[in-house]
């Protein structure tokens, strides 16, 4: 009977509006005398059948177009906006062709006319229905999940563009304010100055790497952790960070499998959340309570998250974060993820965003469950793991004394960041050549081939980008020392550049001394 349904129904619950008491009992005989399992209300009027609709949950509604208090198509509009996702099978008495299409664009699953529906049609009729149903709803959200994915694409492209921008203005910013400091001349007041114009740009800094973060463009040094040693360690901080209203508990799982993950990454996670949770409870006394467990996730589970339709069956590590705060409207649930959308008037909306980042590039997925005025839960699962990475070598540092020796050419589109670099590089004793984009670039390349050191090369570039421009100095000089610079993050220029034997890599904005240290180690080979 039911071979053709993808689902287990167990008794189907029909609600059978149907004003002729004649025509409902040949009905349920009929669904009785199957083999199905079929659990039948009987109403007369339409008013009813909502009253009943609003108490009760059905699988279909098998409905007459002439009611007492309600009459042709008008019926089943009504209906259909009482009961929005509910399979709707029409069985009437008017044999009418125009009636029976305009009621299918109406919303019904099928039309039947009493007169010629035998018992075994109306059965298959209403299956029918109910599986057409079940699958357009799952389309729609399937769909749904693609339009969100999309759009926060969309989001995290412009906020990596946007990050990277911006990081080209902090270098100039930053370092200016400090080759202004490393003048000993300069009097107390403006090295104070100079030092609030540091510090305000150190956290302008952090703000871009939660924007690449959201944009899955952030550093990430990629080691084997157990999270809930993670938390526990972070539980001072965590504590400290908070207000006194916030109690603070933890519920954390031990033995944890372990993740593949940014130790720094997975920090600023569960900061994040945590303080989103903080803010949700606001001046009231409230608890948040952090919670990690293993979990086998299947199909169905992870399809209803927001990043999990892509994701494979499998075993995970889940953290929950679930705070007694004012909860998330409905409405308004879609969209905490956004980059600069936030509910808060002080907030800046980017906390939530870095977390949606983190998590997408850690190849995981998440789920927020509530209610306004009961609180919400954040849940994040990140694929177990059993691998390990390779730590990095410490970079040897160079002591003050240490002078450059040689010629550097800077290839970077920003003249500002230019004239920074021939000013930082001239200083440490270098002889600089400066070029404006990657055309630019090549040619100096090619009429200072012998006395150029080191190149300087900056990733996105008019006319010629990075990437290009490297490919065509190694054409030249295959064992050219190039260094690129850039607002992402070094994973994401590496990636583009993989194999391609970079010499090194310095990420906008950076210091005097990064930017010593990495030429140093590079020329010292």
């Amino acid at each position: 009977m039911f071979a053709y349904l993808t689902w287990n129904p167990g008794p189907i619950r029909v609600l059978l509006v149907e004003d002729s008491m004649g025509d409902a009992a040949m009905v349920k005989d009929s669904l009785k005398e199957s083999q199905a399992d079929f659990e039948v209300a009987h109403v007369e009027r339409l008013s009813q059948a909502i009253d009943h609709l609003a108490k009760t949950s059905v699988d279909v509604v098998v409905l007459d177009l002439g009611l007492p208090d309600s009459k042709g198509i008008d019926t089943l509009t009504k209906m259909r906006k009482a009961a929005p996702h509910v399979s709707i099978v029409v069985l009437t008495g008017i044999n009418d062709e125009g009636l029976s299409m305009e009621a299918l664009e109406h919303g019904a699953q099928d039309y039947l006319v009493k007169d010629l529906t035998e018992g075994d049609l109306l059965v298959h009729s209403i299956c029918h229905a109910i599986e057409r149903n079940r699958l357009h709803a799952k389309l729609s959200q399937a769909q749904q999940h693609q339009l969100e994915n999309q759009k926060l694409e969309s989001l995290a492209m412009l906020a990596g563009g946007m990050a990277h921008d911006f990081n080209n203005h902090l270098t100039v910013i930053l370092g200016k304010a400090e080759m202004a400091q490393r003048k000993a001349t300069t009097s107390p007041p403006v090295k104070e100055a100079l030092e609030q114009i540091k510090t305000a740009g150190k956290r302008a800094g952090e703000i871009c790497k939660q924007l690449l973060a959201y944009a899955g463009k952030g550093g990430r040094v990629l080691l084997v952790y157990d999270l809930s040693v993670v938390i526990e360690e972070m539980a001072p901080f965590l504590k400290q960070s908070l207000p006194h209203n916030v109690t603070l508990e933890y519920k954390l799982s031990k033995p944890l499998p372990r993740i593949l993950g940014d130790l720094s990454q997975l920090r600023q996670l569960v900061m994040n959340l945590v303080h989103n949770a903080a803010e949700a409870i606001g001046n009231e006394q409230g608890t948040i309570t952090i919670s990690t467990s293993a979990l086998r996730a299947d199909r169905k589970y992870l399809d209803k998250t927001l990043l999990g339709s892509g994701l494979a069956e499998g075993d995970f590590v889940c953290l929950e974060v679930v705070d007694t705060g004012c909860g998330i409207d409905p409405a308004m649930q879609s969209r905490v993820f956004e980059p600069f959308f936030s509910t808060k008037c002080s907030g800046r909306g980017l906390g939530l965003a870095a977390v949606h980042g983190i998590i997408r590039a850690s190849e995981g997925t998440l789920e927020v469950l509530s209610e306004k005025g009961k609180g919400a839960t954040f849940s994040v699962l990140f694929p177990s793991s059993t691998g390990s990475a390779a730590t990095r070598p410490a970079m040897k540092v160079p002591g003050d004394s240490w002078r450059g020796l040689g010629t550097i050419l800077v290839v970077d589109d920003d003249k500002r960041v230019q004239a920074l670099l021939g000013e930082m590089l001239k200083e440490m004793g270098f002889k600089v050549l400066l070029s404006n984009d990657g055309v630019e670039g090549m040619e100096n390349y090619r009429e200072h081939l012998k006395e150029i050191d080191l190149v300087l090369l900056d990733m996105t570039m008019p006319r010629m980008n990075g990437r290009r421009t490297y490919t065509g100095i190694r054409q030249i000089k295959p064992d050219a020392p190039i260094v690129l610079m850039s607002g992402y993050a070094k994973e994401e220029c590496e990636t583009l550049l993989a194999g391609e034997g970079l010499a090194g890599f310095i990420q906008k904005p950076f210091h005097f001394t990064d930017l010593r240290n990495q030429i140093h180690a590079i020329l010292k080979k």
